[in-house]
């Protein structure tokens, strides 16, 4: 089925990678594009819960791999992996609580509450540790010095996922992108932040009050 018009209710995430985009919509269903302008329907997710929703994603090792929360409370965490978007290969639940996922150096990695970090190179088979003196993570991102995690205590940083080292300094935003050449984070509402060391950061100018979610890059243009 062509979704080429809007969507019946909210699509979050959407995710790029192996030539396409896939994306969490309604009723546990993915969706899938070549263009990002005609959209089909893809694999379903064969689990039922009164409240299910898509929350992260990332691309990586290729796969999609979409995580999300489920239940009366909605803190228990599920992951649903793909190769297309078409099928669903490997789904399941029981994951503590996930605040970041993010894609880098071979690996799939989350953070979560009181130091959480665990890792994986396909979705389905995870590795768990503790970061000592980090307090709950709140945001996780891949940069080209590799990962950044922030957590209520600071920020951490690390090469390759399993190695976690303080920051010098607390990251006062919430992290939306980063290339050789600069970071970019905001705070609400609508507050941008910048930095070309990932050290010092810079106050932009005022924008919309609403606040901005999300950075992307493309044709030469954030």
């Amino acid at each position: 089925m062509d979704r080429s018009e809007k969507a019946a209710n909210r699509v979050n995430p959407v995710v790029f990678g192996g030539g396409r985009f896939v994306a969490g919509a309604s009723d546990r269903t993915l969706l899938w594009s070549e263009d990002g302008e005609t959209w089909k329907d893809g694999g379903k997710i064969d689990y039922k819960d009164w409240a299910f929703w898509f929350r992260r994603g990332a691309y990586g090792n290729g796969s999609f791999l979409l995580m999300g929360n489920h239940g009366k409370d909605q803190k228990a965490y599920w992951v649903a992996v793909s190769k297309n978007g078409e099928t669903v290969d490997h789904f399941e639940t029981g994951l503590p609580v996930v605040n970041g996922l993010a894609f880098g150096a071979g690996l799939f990695v989350c953070v979560g509450g009181e130091g959480l970090v665990m890792t994986s190179k396909d979705g389905q088979e995870w590795q768990r540790q503790t970061v000592a003196d980090a307090g709950d993570f709140q945001q996780l991102a891949w940069t080209p010095k590799g990962f950044v995690a922030v957590a209520k205590k600071g920020g951490f940083a690390s090469a390759d996922g399993l190695t976690w080292t303080p920051l010098p300094k607390r990251i006062p935003c919430h992290l939306l992108w980063a290339d050789e050449k600069i970071s970019i984070g905001t705070t609400w509402p609508g507050q941008m932040w910048s930095s070309t060391d990932g050290a010092s950061w810079a106050k932009g100018a005022g924008m919309t009050p609403n606040g901005m979610n999300q950075v992307v890059y493309g044709a030469g243009t954030k």
